[in-house]
């Protein structure tokens, strides 16, 4: 019998790509923009809270942490080709205040 943790895992993955399907085929149509800055860091935190996550044994219960840093990175990838990658001083700052 397969655990129900195990199917909502796989349910939460398969709406996280649904939902950012959609916004995949915003940036290819040219509907949006994203900053490439902001989600290199959204990324980067949900990397971070994924492998957290992993490491004290959260399981199906952190797969779409994954899937969403995952989508997030490939989002920061396409907006270094077709969206703004203009970085700011206050990008960085922030990004590197503790």
């Amino acid at each position: 019998m397969v655990d129900y943790k195990i199917i909502l895992g796989v349910v939460s993955v398969a709406l996280a790509f649904v939902g950012y399907g959609i916004y995949f085929w915003q940036i290819f149509s040219g509907k949006i923009k994203p900053h490439a800055f902001t989600w290199f860091v959204w990324s980067l935190t949900a990397a971070i809270i994924f492998f957290g996550s992993l490491v004290k044994g959260a399981g199906a219960g952190a797969w779409a942490t994954g899937a969403i840093s995952l989508t997030c990175f490939v989002v920061f990838v396409l907006a270094l080709f077709k969206g703004d990658r203009n970085f700011l001083f206050s990008d960085w700052f922030f990004l590197a205040r503790p």
